[in-house]
């Protein structure tokens, strides 16, 4: 500054003296937080999903053929009791099932 004394204090706007290294920058805003990504928890989720409909359907498939030989024969022996044809109702029930008569 021209005119004042060595020991002056530089004026409030001023920072430092002429060479001196610009004064850091202020407080920013702060950084946005990383969004955290789900793809493998979907990934996850799909694989039990699909996991979980191949196993209900496998068990649907072995629990309908196991059943249906029984439930024809038993449709079968019933039609020929409703027809009257007793001795084809015989014929197709067990034979160890009469022995008690």
């Amino acid at each position: 500054m021209p005119g004042a004394p060595p020991h002056a204090v530089a004026p409030p706007n001023q920072y430092g003296g002429p060479g001196q290294p610009p004064p850091p920058p202020g407080w920013g805003q702060p950084a946005a937080p990383v969004k955290k990504s789900r793809r493998s928890l979907w990934i996850t989720l799909g694989v039990i999903f699909g996991v979980l409909v191949l196993a209900i359907g496998s068990c649907t498939v072995f629990f309908v053929t196991a059943i249906k030989a029984p439930v024809d024969a038993s449709n079968r022996f019933l039609s020929a009791i409703d027809d009257g044809d007793y001795a084809r109702a015989i014929s197709l029930s067990d034979p160890g099932c009469s022995l008690g008569m």
